[in-house]
């Protein structure tokens, strides 16, 4: 049950873009339950910190739902680059749909590293480092799996 957030979270670019594809009438109502789905899930993420769920559990969801949303981005970059005058008027959409993205999934890696941070898994200055890189597009994703496979060694070694 702890894990229904994330996989609802994981889906939810890819049934909005289907929307898209299939019915656009229905978009506006599908955008409005996108965005709901988000932020219920980035608050979750502080949610989890507050449990009894280790640091590096957090960061690995953030590292699972950064990969889940590469695959979104590239699909946006090449239909954008494909039909760049037809997408013009897309862009404020687009733009903000990535963004929500970002930053709905960042909230797991902010709590992961503030949750690892209290455990010893990763120095203050990690932490600062990393939470600066969860609101930079692509340097999110390297990130996320930079934290995760640091605090694993850590987790390991102290286990």
């Amino acid at each position: 049950m702890k894990k229904l957030p994330m996989i609802v979270m994981m889906s939810a670019p890819y049934f909005l873009l289907g929307l898209f594809l299939t019915d656009a009438a229905a978009l506006p109502r599908g955008g409005i339950a996108f965005a709901i789905v988000m932020l219920l899930g980035a608050l979750y993420a502080f949610y989890l910190a507050k449990t009894d769920c280790s640091g590096h559990r957090i960061v690995f969801w953030c590292m699972v739902l950064k990969l889940c949303n590469v695959p979104v981005f590239l699909l946006i970059f090449l239909v954008a680059a494909g039909f760049f005058v037809m997408m013009l008027p897309l862009i404020p959409f687009l733009v903000l749909f990535d963004y929500f993205l970002l930053l709905s999934t960042s909230m797991y890696g902010i709590s992961g590293l503030l949750k690892c941070g209290k455990e010893g898994r990763l120095s203050g200055k990690a932490v600062a480092m990393n939470i600066v890189l969860q609101f930079v597009f692509c340097a999110d994703v390297l990130s996320a799996v930079y934290c995760c496979f640091k605090t694993r060694e850590k987790a390991d070694s102290n286990e």
